[in-house]
């Protein structure tokens, strides 16, 4: 077998691979530190003040206000969630230790889509993981096969 008949089985092999070790290290280091943040969250009145870009790129710039202080800040519009019209009030979920820290998705909400996300990552990942080796098994046993018959 030839290395270069190998290499479709290696991105296999690399794409499992990135799949399980991104999600794992999202859910060990990111989901931690979002749920200490989801444990004090605080709601608050804000205002949609603009779009930035178009289509599926599209940002919204929402702006609120914590014990006299302004903050604006850029989160992605989910229209299907909620209409992102200017000037239109918007909950706003912020961190009480650091007010500057905050999202229009709570972040239990927010946690929990993101570990659901990860867990369907390590699950492809897992299941590319086996196709690579029952593709490589297979691959082998063609290689015995043609070794064996001289033809």
């Amino acid at each position: 077998m030839r290395s270069d008949d190998l290499s479709g089985y290696r991105m296999i092999l690399l794409l499992a691979l990135l799949l399980i070790c991104g999600a794992t290290f999202a859910i060990y280091k990111i989901a931690p530190a979002e749920a200490r943040i989801a444990s004090r969250e605080r709601v608050i009145t804000g205002h949609f003040v603009a779009h930035v870009g178009q289509g599926k790129s599209s940002r919204i710039i929402y702006a609120y206000s914590v014990d006299g202080l302004s903050y604006e800040k850029r989160d992605s519009c989910w229209n299907w969630l909620m209409p992102c019209k200017i000037g239109s009030e918007v909950a706003v979920y912020y961190d009480p230790l650091n007010p500057a820290e905050s999202k229009i998705m709570d972040y239990r909400r927010d946690r929990a889509r993101g570990i659901k996300f990860c867990s369907i990552c390590i699950t492809v990942g897992i299941f590319l993981l086996g196709l690579y080796f029952v593709l490589i098994k297979r691959a082998r046993e063609r290689c015995a096969a043609q070794c064996a018959d001289p033809e």
